[in-house]
């Protein structure tokens, strides 16, 4: 797959999402008491980290832009060390009865790029990536990632779901007024939706080969000075999600179920074959509001992934070769925007991996930015505190004994900003070895 393949797949998603509706809609009471509402909003941010220096951006959402409930969102950054990044998509859109579709594109250009994660390794060393390895065995150098994920999610005629869809909450400054659908109970047939959805995806990674990082790379390959050999990898996720929650924006009961196979067959000029199995449970508390919060929530979640194709070969008494792996920013992977916020993207990587989380999610009554007159005509719903923490660990096999030993950690707190009917997330996260800033849509989990 090249990169007309991917313009092309862009456009067809494009294409169908014109003749589509909205997978739920959101009607806000509040919006009566206002004399206008701007249909778009953009949203200022700045962050630091360790691989990419300082950096500002923006978030642009605009409601209504093929039909009147659904979304589009674009986000981009430069950062300090000329790096940049820009991210969008379509939110939900409908293409029949039941059988929805969400289109993700992303492009980052990173003049500092990491990769935790060997092709090999020496067996007398530790493996790059893995729990052990040490925070300064990567491949550096400067490299694009780009990536495409199409997702289509069918709607079982069950639970809440065998109603009319779309689903339609009804929300007064953006608290959950009518509209749940948590039904008291986690059974399928009477509680939440369930989804079954098709991912096709395309990511590729390239590195420019230079002094600093060519002696890295297992001399076989080749490689020489200038070269900027690629990482492509493309193929499908299947999974099932049963989503229970009271408020899929902003749940604050009821759960949150996922299991996904992912499969790269190794066609077109994905880098390897490779499968990976994740699982996922969330939990979400309502602790009721109080004198100074409006909401306050707990929310919990536990993340695992396997892959059973992750192979090695001995190939001399100095090499082990890795085979089959998922690169190194999927399958059991740890580090980054939603796990283990505290270190690097992808900075842990193995055959397996477990990973808890927990939130404290608290909306002030006290509301200082409503009336401010940048935001004036937006549709600013509220605005979140949240601390959060971490444990996990990647291993060599799944075990649960090992992958609860010596487990790594992450802490941190947030600003969380709900506009029209999405959620802007800012983190700032620390762990033993780094600290960053994450921003982006929706929640953690």
């Amino acid at each position: 797959m090249n990169w007309t393949a991917i313009k092309l797949l862009l456009l067809c998603g494009v294409l169908i999402a014109l003749n589509a509706r909205a997978d739920q809609t959101t009607v806000d009471q509040s919006d009566a008491e206002r004399e206008r509402r701007s249909p778009s909003i953009v949203v200022p941010y700045a962050f630091s980290t360790e691989a990419l220096k300082t950096g500002l951006g923006a978030v642009y959402y605009r409601k209504g832009i093929f039909q009147p409930q659904d979304g589009l969102f674009v986000t981009g950054y430069g950062t300090s060390n000329s790096s940049f990044g820009l991210f969008g998509g379509l939110l939900n859109t409908r293409l029949s009865e039941r059988l929805f579709f969400s289109p993700t594109i992303g492009f980052m250009l990173n003049e500092q790029q990491r990769f935790y994660g060997d092709l090999g390794y020496d067996p007398n060393e530790v493996p790059s990536g893995s729990n052990d390895s040490d925070e300064k065995d990567f491949t550096f150098g400067s490299g694009i990632d780009s990536y495409l994920h199409l997702t289509f999610r069918y709607v079982l005629p069950i639970g809440v779901g065998s109603a009319e869809q779309p689903h339609a909450y009804t929300t007064n400054n953006g608290l959950l007024v009518d509209g749940s659908t948590h039904r008291g109970t986690w059974n399928p047939f009477e509680s939440g939706r369930t989804f079954i959805y098709f991912r096709p995806f395309y990511q590729r990674r390239t590195i420019e080969i230079d002094a600093e990082n060519i002696d890295i790379f297992p001399p076989e390959l080749g490689l020489q000075e200038g070269d900027e050999p690629d990482v492509s990898t493309n193929g499908v996720t299947l999974g099932i999600e049963y989503d229970n929650r009271d408020f899929s924006a902003n749940p604050s009961r009821g759960s949150l179920t996922k299991l996904n196979v992912t499969r790269d067959f190794g066609a077109f000029d994905s880098f390897n074959s490779w499968t990976s199995l994740d699982f996922s449970f969330s939990k979400y508390w309502d602790l009721g509001g109080s004198d100074k919060f409006a909401q306050r929530v707990f929310a919990a979640n536990v993340w695992s992934a396997y892959s059973p194709t992750w192979d090695t070969e001995l190939i001399s008494p100095d090499y082990v070769q890795i085979q089959n792996r998922p690169p190194s920013n999927r399958g059991a992977t740890l580090g980054g925007l939603d796990r283990q916020r505290g270190y690097p993207r992808g900075r842990f990587n193995d055959k397996a991996a477990i990973n808890y989380a927990v939130e404290l999610r608290l909306i002030p009554r006290w509301d200082p930015f409503r009336n401010w007159p940048l935001i004036r005509n937006w549709p600013w719903r509220w605005w979140q505190v949240v601390g959060f923490a971490e444990i996990g660990r990647v291993g060599p096999s799944w075990n649960l004994g090992d992958l609860h030993d010596d487990m790594k950690w992450t802490a941190g707190a947030g600003i969380r900003v709900m506009l029209g009917g999405g959620i802007i997330r800012v983190d700032y996260a620390v762990s033993d070895e780094a600290s960053a800033w994450w921003v982006m849509a929706r929640q953690a989990f």
